[in-house]
């Protein structure tokens, strides 16, 4: 007989010896309704043998058999049946069961443990009647088990097509936001729980641990969610909370707890993070909560909602949330969803204390139906007041399907003035490029025509064609240039590579973390390059010696790097001081070291050692004896570099300024598509630039080009660090606090130098080019 009320199975495994097992498993439990696979122990979950059922089945995994324990009877509200030959186990026909289950499957080879049996509840096994072996396969067993429990359940069964099982007439639609991701579907009143991140504020920029404040805590106490490497850097802290929903069920007053009487710490604590506008911000399946306000008649959104108000001289805190759920039905059955929509509405309430309300347990109703306005506060922060924290919640069916449910968090609120100030910056940069590239080739080929053709006399010959004994003499401190050039280039590949990665959807704002995960990824893995480039320009300055590649090398793997490292370490002797969540925890500077010093280096010396055996290449023209003197000049050369990083800065702009905006306001930028073809024309920008000015400084017989070349296109990075300092001033005056400004100003420096050491390079490679194809066609007597 099925149950009256709707209940779900649960799959767990712990330590199943195959892998392959667990994908075929995640299939049978997808054909028979199961909701959730709990994975216990070292195995993880392997997609292969389960044909898609990730897209149709949550995942959650625990460490130990304990932890999981808790979380099936004291979250799920779950019996757990162990599917064993146990003394008093109940054959599986009978179908012993009374509520929701999770069914424990053991080892292939050795069934339950004792440890196993010990948090089960009742046992089933499953009857057979022929000869043979008495052990199933896993699989096999889990389907028998799952099939009767569904019978008894009175799950509704698929639509059939002939012989063959399909998803219904219409198959369940698949589109992903980005690839490697999965849509998670819920089944009706199945539990869903938010969790938490740092609290956070745009004054500061210093985030903070959400239960740094008297917030209620979860039943199972605080876990802090398994982060990568990128998020930790961003300054996320995802943990648990106590805001729990069952899948489409509205509620409405539901009682989380009572702080107590507030401490003069308490209190002193939360005025300060109100006074610093802190945002709190919530996650329900990777959706940021969106709240919608109104201010001078317009409609404004954003992610997360206030800590709290001042208001007339004091200060009030939002405890009571109204949450809205948006969701969008499967095409497969009706009690099948996935959450495409998260919205709350904070609400400051002064709680009246009914007689009984001490009494009150974490997700009791409260008796007080509860209307509050946002705008009229009510909840005083004051020492010895008690606040009392409840929560709605409502869902919602919307038409928004889960490919397109981050379209919202990613709209540009200046759209209009966004594409068109891009389009504008690429036809006048792409106009200038095009002016450039005629008048310098025209005049250069005309030159090298009446040079080739003997039309100028020794007496006449004049510019460029004089310093061709000197064009490819040695520069000054050619060991930094060519550890400035490898860098260089490393930091430019693994930007192009990253953001043409971005561009394509494989590290959309959904991933979090995934952006900056990328960029440590590639360019650790370019480390290759960088060592190439470093070590086959060093033995082409050289004429060929290999003398000293070795150390040109490992300072090209420490130069950025190093750099980064130190940067990162000072500024989160900031963040530790001020005790803010932000700061990277010990294990994450190990791991950076890690990176560093046992894949980064190791493949930069690698590279070095290719580099410095490849071809190498022979200058056209031998250096003279005697260095050509070089005339007096009109202008100095400074000039001409600082001004020449004019051009790029034009190319980068609009662009930086949305970044900027993005990044320091807490916005989403997700236009990777322009910023790539903004990359590609700001190299070439700076290709042409370099190639000019190095052409303008040879014809005034200059031929100490090496590093006005690198400098004249790295000079963009001056404007860089100019409009940071103007955008620190002009725009992000509110930011409060030295530490603020210090962490603006140290990650910036970090920006700039990686833009001058990127855009430096592809103006000495350019230019160096240039200059070799010139004096190639030269007769050098």
């Amino acid at each position: 007989m099925a149950a009256a009320a709707v209940v779900e199975s649960l799959v767990v495994v712990h330590n199943v010896a195959k892998r392959h097992n667990i994908g075929t498993l995640a299939r049978s439990a997808t054909a028979f309704g199961v909701s959730e696979m709990v994975l216990v122990g070292r195995r993880d979950f392997n997609s292969f043998g389960s044909h898609g059922s990730s897209s149709h089945l949550r995942f959650r995994h625990f460490h130990s058999l304990s932890d999981a324990r808790r979380y099936l009877k004291e979250d799920r509200g779950c019996d757990i049946c162990g599917v064993e030959i146990a003394d008093g186990a109940f054959p599986v026909n009978v179908q012993p069961f009374t509520k929701s289950t999770a069914f424990l499957l053991g080892n292939e080879g050795t069934g339950l443990s004792e440890k196993e049996c010990e948090i089960c509840d009742f046992f089933v096994y499953i009857p057979q009647y022929g000869g043979g072996t008495a052990s199933l396969n896993v699989t096999v067993a889990a389907s028998i088990v799952l099939h009767h429990f569904g019978v008894w359940a009175g799950f509704p069964e698929r639509s059939r097509d002939g012989n063959k099982f399909v998803v219904a007439k219409k198959p369940l639609k698949q589109a992903f936001y980005l690839p490697g991701t999965y849509p998670r579907w819920y089944t009706d009143s199945g539990l869903l729980y938010a969790k938490v991140n740092s609290l956070t504020s745009f004054r500061t920029e210093l985030p903070y641990g959400y239960y740094t404040l008297p917030f209620c805590h979860p039943t199972g106490g605080v876990k802090q969610m398994a982060e990568s490497l990128g998020e930790l850097l961003m300054g996320d802290r995802v943990e648990n909370s106590p805001y729990r929903f069952k899948m489409n069920t509205n509620e409405a007053g539901i009682f989380l707890c009572s702080t107590g009487p507030l401490s003069s710490h308490q209190v002193e604590t939360l005025k300060q993070r109100i006074n610093k506008q802190y945002n709190v911000n919530l996650i329900l399946d990777g959706l940021p909560a969106i709240r919608y306000a109104e201010k001078d008649g317009q409609n404004l959104r954003g992610t997360g909602y206030p800590v709290g108000i001042q208001f007339n001289n004091a200060y009030y805190v939002f405890n009571h949330l109204k949450f809205k759920v948006l969701i969008h039905k499967s095409d497969v059955a009706d009690y099948l969803h996935t959450i495409v929509g998260f919205e709350v509405t904070p609400c400051s309430h002064n709680h009246i204390q009914e007689e009984g309300s001490q009494e009150l347990k974490m997700y009791d109703k409260l008796s007080i139906k509860i209307h509050c306005d946002p705008q009229m506060p009510a909840m005083e922060v004051k020492e010895q007041n008690e606040i009392l924290f409840s929560y709605d919640v409502s869902f919602e069916e919307s038409e928004i399907k889960w490919p397109s449910r981050w379209d919202i968090y990613l709209e540009a609120g200046e759209s209009r003035v966004h594409w068109l100030s891009i389009m504008n910056s690429l036809a006048i940069v792409t106009l200038l490029a095009s002016i450039i590239l005629i008048i310098l080739f025209r005049t250069v080929r005309r030159d090298l025509m009446h040079y080739e053709a003997g039309q100028q006399t020794q007496e006449e010959v004049s510019g460029w064609k004089l310093v061709s004994g000197d064009v490819f003499r040695a520069p000054t401190n050619p060991d930094i240039l060519c550890i400035m050039v490898g860098d260089g280039v490393q930091i430019l590949a693994m930007g192009v590579i990253t953001i043409l990665f971005a561009a394509i959807g494989f590290m959309s704002p959904s991933s979090r973390g995934a952006l900056i995960n990328g960029m440590i990824f590639f360019y650790v893995a370019l480390g290759f390059v960088g060592g190439y480039v470093s070590a086959k320009l060093w033995r082409t300055i050289n004429n060929g010696k290999f003398k000293g590649w070795v150390l040109v090398s490992l300072k090209t793997s420490f130069l950025f790097t190093g750099t980064a490292f130190l940067d990162i370490t000072l500024l989160n002797f900031l963040l530790w001081g001020s005790q803010s969540s932000g700061a990277l925890p010990l294990s994450s500077f190990g791991t950076l070291l890690l990176l560093w010093s046992c894949v980064s280096t190791p493949l930069t010396l690698v590279g070095s050692y290719f580099g410095a055996r490849s071809d190498l290449i022979r200058f056209p023209t031998k250096p003279s004896q005697i260095p050509h003197e070089i005339p007096s000049q009109t202008y100095p050369s400074w000039m001409w570099i600082v001004g020449a990083g004019v051009i790029p800065f034009a190319t980068l702009f609009m662009e930086l300024f949305f970044i900027m905006s993005s990044y320091w306001h807490g916005q989403a930028h997700y236009v990777f598509g322009f910023l790539f073809i903004v990359m590609v024309l700001l190299v070439l920008v700076c290709a042409e630039v370099s190639l000019v000015l190095t052409y303008v400084e040879l014809c005034a017989e200059d031929w100490q080009w090496w590093w006005k070349s690198f400098f004249a296109s790295g000079s963009v990075a001056i404007y860089v660090l100019i409009y940071s300092v103007l955008y620190l001033v002009l725009d992000l005056h509110s930011l409060s606090g030295p530490v603020s400004a210090w962490l603006y100003i140290g990650y910036s420096l970090l920006i700039v130098f990686a833009v001058f050491l990127a855009t430096g390079a592809v103006g000495f490679l350019s230019s160096f080019c240039f200059v070799y194809y010139l004096f190639s066609s030269v007769k050098q007597d």
